[in-house]
This record gives structure tokens, C-alpha cells and sequence, in this order.
């Protein structure tokens, strides 16, 4: 690979990355809105945070990930709105079950 050639991928790399830290950053709340951790998610759903953890993953509760680190891998945060809406499916799962 030339030099030319080498510049230009990194330029392309760097250009990918700003724009997953854009999209990350529009992904996120809107101002004023409070982001919450993996361990305030936990306790108001009454889960353990590796549960919290699996249902994002799962894509079952939709987060977004602060900066961090090289690969872009930060930390979870999650919008008061959406843990309130997995909140209310868990209590309708748990009274079907109860019942």
C-alpha cells in the first residue's frame, strides 16, 4: 500500500468515526433530559445490571453509549422514557405469570 493510499484510509477511518460520535450524540437525550446508568436502570426495574446489560445488547431496551476510549466503546446510558416503557412490559409479563 502507498503512502497516498494509506493517508486516504486513514482519513476515511477518521471520518466513520466522527460520524458514529455524531449519530451517538443525536442518539442521546434531548437537552434537559436525564440519561440514566445500568445501575439506576437496575434498580428501578428490579433487575441485576448484567439483566439491564443482556436486554440492550438483546435490543429489547434501546440505549446509547457515552465516548470512550479508542474503539469508541463507552458507557450505557439509558432514556428515562424507554426504562419506564420495558418497566410497564416486565409487570404485564410478571402478572400473566402470576395468574
Amino acid at each position: 500500500m502507498t503512502k497516498a493510499a494509506k493517508k486516504g484510509d486513514d482519513r476515511q477511518r477518521r471520518i466513520e468515526r466522527m460520524a458514529k460520535r455524531a449519530a451517538r450524540k443525536e442518539a442521546m437525550a434531548k437537552p434537559g433530559e436525564k440519561l440514566l446508568t445500568t445501575a439506576d436502570v437496575a434498580v428501578r426495574l428490579g433487575l441485576s445490571d448484567d439483566s439491564v446489560t443482556k436486554l440492550a445488547d438483546e435490543g429489547l431496551l434501546p440505549c446509547s453509549r457515552t465516548e470512550g476510549g479508542p474503539a469508541g466503546t463507552g458507557h450505557r446510558r439509558y432514556k428515562s422514557a424507554d426504562v419506564d416503557m420495558v418497566r410497564e412490559e416486565l409487570a404485564r409479563a410478571r402478572r400473566k405469570v402470576a395468574a
